[in-house]
Order: C-alpha cells, then sequence, then structure tokens
C-alpha cells in the first residue's frame, strides 16, 4: 500500500502538465487508497500516516482526515480507529484526549468546523445576557473564598452560579434536535471506544463485579468539555463595542 501511495506521490511532480481530467482521476484515486478500509474496519494508510507524520504537521493531517473521511461518508470509522487507539495506548484514563495527540487534534477539529454555528446560536444570547443586562451587571460568580471581595458573599454567589448554570444546561438540553449530526458521530465513537477499551483494560476481579477504575462517562465528559465547550465558550459571543473589556 505505501509504495503504491508513493508511486503516486511522486506523480505529482508532473500533475502541472496533465489534463484537468486526468489530475482529477489521479486525485479520486489518492483519496481512495487513503480512505480505504479494511475486512475488519482498520484503516492501513490513514493509520501508517499517523505514524509517520511528525507531531508538528499533526493539525493539518487532522483537516485532511476529517475532510476527506467525511467525503465519502466514513468519518465514524476515522473517529473509531482514532479514538480506540488513543485509549489503548493512554497511560492514564485521567489524561485520555487532554495532550496533544493526533485524536485529540481531530476531535477538536471537527468540533470547531461542525459544531461552531451550533454553539454560536447556543451560547451567544446567554453570554450577551451576562455582558449587557443590567440586572447581572454586578452579579460574581466567584466561588474560591479566597478571591472574594469583601462586600461578597460565598453562598450567594454560589447560588448564582447554580441559577446561570441551569440556564446553559436547560439551553443544551433543549437544543438537541439541532445538534450536528457529524458532533453525534463524535459523541457516539467517543463514548464507544472509550466504553470498549476501558472494559478491555479493566482486571478480571472488575470485570466480575461489573466495575471500572474509571466512569467511561467521566472520560467522555472531559473529552467533550476540554476539547469544545470550554474552549468555544470564551469566544463565542461577540462582545458589545460599547462594553468596556476589563
Amino acid at each position: 500500500f505505501m509504495e503504491v501511495l508513493t508511486k503516486i506521490l511522486q506523480q505529482g511532480t508532473e500533475f502541472d502538465t496533465l489534463a484537468e481530467t486526468v489530475l482529477a482521476d489521479r486525485f479520486e484515486r489518492l483519496v481512495e487508497l487513503v480512505t480505504m478500509m479494511g475486512d475488519q474496519g482498520e484503516l492501513p494508510i490513514a493509520m501508517a500516516l499517523a505514524n509517520v507524520v511528525p507531531c508538528s504537521q499533526w493539525d493539518e493531517l487532522a483537516r485532511v482526515l476529517v475532510t476527506l473521511f467525511d467525503s465519502r461518508h466514513l468519518l465514524y470509522q476515522l473517529l473509531w480507529n482514532m479514538f480506540s487507539k488513543e485509549v489503548e495506548l493512554a497511560d492514564s484514563m485521567q489524561t485520555l484526549f487532554r495532550g496533544n495527540s493526533l485524536a485529540s487534534k481531530i476531535m477538536t477539529f471537527c468540533f470547531k468546523v461542525y459544531g461552531a454555528t451550533y454553539l454560536q446560536k447556543l451560547l451567544d444570547p446567554l453570554l450577551r445576557i451576562i455582558i449587557t443586562s443590567s440586572d447581572w451587571q454586578h452579579v460574581s460568580f466567584e466561588v474560591d473564598p479566597t478571591r472574594l471581595e469583601p462586600s461578597e458573599s460565598l453562598e450567594e454567589n454560589q447560588r448564582n452560579l447554580l441559577q446561570m448554570t441551569e440556564k446553559f444546561f436547560h439551553a443544551i438540553i433543549s437544543s438537541s434536535s439541532e445538534f450536528p449530526s457529524q458532533l453525534r458521530s463524535v459523541c457516539h465513537c467517543l463514548y464507544q471506544a472509550t466504553c470498549h477499551s476501558l472494559l478491555n483494560k479493566a482486571t478480571v476481579k472488575e470485570k466480575k463485579e461489573n466495575k471500572k477504575s474509571v466512569p467511561e462517562s467521566s472520560c467522555f465528559s472531559c473529552g467533550l468539555n476540554n476539547r469544545w465547550l470550554a474552549s468555544a465558550s470564551l469566544r463565542t459571543a461577540s462582545v458589545p463595542s460599547e462594553v468596556p473589556c476589563s
């Protein structure tokens, strides 16, 4: 497979002199080769690229792989292979998808491309209320006792935070019908890959007791929050020009 791929890539130097239809045909062959899937659902070329491409180019590789596999309706297969490999090689479940691995970059790219519009539509109204509404101008959400202002109350701030959290939670739940299909695949694959790998890593005693060292829901929620919600919420709402930034 790698010999065929190398030959096709080497012919790329001749592309400038080829007819447009020939260029398209060779590009199509290259895409077919990269997205080729084995009998057991494995992706030999894609996984080989993941092993040899330097980490400095993983952002670009993640973009290319997601774009190609999604165009062939094979995004789930790509995610399953990448996520399963990530969990298999993880030293600790607590740090799963927290590093700058290719699987993490693929997840981040999917959330960024397929979830940006959805997230902006979802969070922008709520964030604007916090920023512009006079009712929330002097409300504090600080719950760290060491950082409270003299006039603030920890109990009151906790109530404020809980109230606002409930607003965000209900907004997210009520928008389930608008959740992008590609992100449904990401979330489902992330959950399934984590469950499958955790079950395989469980000890004999844990399997008998039907226990896992780390709940799969914890790994799933950490990946979802760290790779999407936490970072995206900071840039989703546009701060109005009349509101000073401090």
